[in-house]
């Protein structure tokens, strides 16, 4: 599959084939599942949940101006009060050892500074989680979002509205009590709406190999491939040495790991090496090794601990650069104080290093702090309250792009 993916850089040929198969599959597996659920008695709408929900939030820099570049023509404050209200449904049908989710969310929001940022978006997925058999599963899925993107790259007051899908296909193969192959396939398409923000319009189709070792006590060793085809279909390179390419190949090798260590402690991640190859610049072709370690510790029955660290390539929607070397660090302590009172928090530094894609000679560095605080109060099963605090700060050894901004918002939601 990872070979056929490849050839996607001739012009996508195989995406049709690609979709008659997927069908295929889908077709088999509905015949053969619905041999094994003939005594499903299960009923879809009973499991359906409706909900509305409000959101009332105040963001001192919502464009994320940095200090000395002026506001707005026609503004005086950079700050922003944003009231966003919604309504959706969810669905979680489980008919004998299959599962079913569907969920749609559509939700407006006005601004009070920057009207011009009013949007309405939605959040719809569906997924089918089939399996046969006691070996063999997968997944079918299927998601769009409509949204408005962060401004901690662009700066500048323009619609950062962009719609986001993604549609994937899994298969699993238990061939050993201890022994077990995935094969992955997804595609991602980020659109931009706003004229000037079209050039960061991005394909990427991916497939992935996965081989697993699995422990009786849970633990797991595993061996991962990744191919990523990227392409910019709004971008027409003409042979400059400061332009953007429109595509890349990305190719990741690595491990992934996970081990109980205790009931109450797990850890996860993977290591590996990560090579992009852009389609003409082969001047910004760059390597470098990945990593991520996830520690999720239970404390007690009431608190608990996330501890995240990674090393990763990530996207970044800039004008002079499309990639970035992310490190980080974040911690994500929680506290049930009661049944109905919850506080969490997070605390992150990362630090983006725009060197490994920049269409200029300098190497642009940015360093982002950010904490936030939540209380959430649920005084019914059906009733929550999300009270939010947070504040960032980024500095960057590049002109006009350091930051800070302090942001507090409250939150209800109810179930029907």
């Amino acid at each position: 599959m990872i070979i056929n993916l490849l050839s996607l850089k001739m012009g996508f040929s195989m995406r049709k084939s690609l979709t008659r198969v997927v069908l295929t599959w889908a077709c088999l597996c509905v015949q053969m599942i619905s041999i094994d659920n003939v005594h499903a008695t299960a009923s879809p709408d009973d499991l359906i949940k409706p909900y509305v929900a409000a959101n009332l939030l105040y963001d001192n820099n919502v464009l994320r101006l940095p200090k000395g570049k002026p506001f707005p023509e026609g503004k005086s404050s950079k700050g922003d009060f944003v009231k966003t209200v919604n309504a959706g449904v969810e669905m979680d049908w489980r008919p004998s050892r299959q599962q079913v989710i569907i969920k749609a969310d559509v939700n407006h929001s006005w601004f009070q500074n920057f009207d011009s940022l009013d949007y309405l978006g939605w959040n719809v997925l569906a997924e089918w989680n089939w399996k046969i058999g006691s070996d063999l599963e997968g997944t079918f899925g299927y998601s769009n979002t409509q949204r408005l993107n962060e401004y901690d790259q662009i700066n500048e007051l323009t619609s950062n509205e962009s719609n986001f899908s993604v549609y994937r296909a899994n298969i699993a193969y238990l061939f050993h009590p201890q022994g077990r192959i995935a094969i992955n396939y997804f595609r991602t398409e980020d659109e931009f709406e706003e004229g000037s923000r079209k050039s960061s319009n991005l394909t990427e189709d991916n497939a992935e190999l996965n081989l697993e070792y699995l422990s009786p006590t849970g633990s797991s060793l595993g061996v991962r491939i990744l191919a990523t085809v990227g392409d910019y279909p709004n971008r027409q390179y003409s042979g400059r040495v400061d332009e953007l390419d429109n595509g890349f190949l990305r190719m990741e090798y690595g491990m992934t790991y996970r081990w109980v260590w205790s009931e109450k402690t797990r850890i996860y991640g993977r290591v590996g090496y990560a090579q992009q190859d852009f389609d003409h610049q082969s001047f910004k072709n760059f390597g470098d090794v990945t990593a991520q370690l996830n520690i999720d510790w239970a404390v007690t029955e009431q608190t608990g601990i996330l501890f995240s660290a990674w090393r990763e390539i990530r996207q970044v929607d800039d004008k002079n650069e499309s990639f970035s070397l992310s490190q980080g660090v974040k911690i994500t302590p929680s506290w049930q104080v009661t049944p109905k009172f919850k506080m969490y928090s997070d605390l992150s530094f990362e630090q983006k290093d725009y060197e490994v894609s920049s269409n200029k000679g300098n190497q642009r560095k940015d360093n982002l702090w950010s904490i936030g605080y939540n209380l959430a109060y649920e005084p019914f099963h059906n009733i929550i309250f999300d009270l939010m605090l947070g504040y960032e700060n980024k500095g960057s050894n590049e002109r006009f792009k350091s930051y800070e901004s302090l942001s507090t918002g409250l939150n209800m939601q109810v179930v029907f």
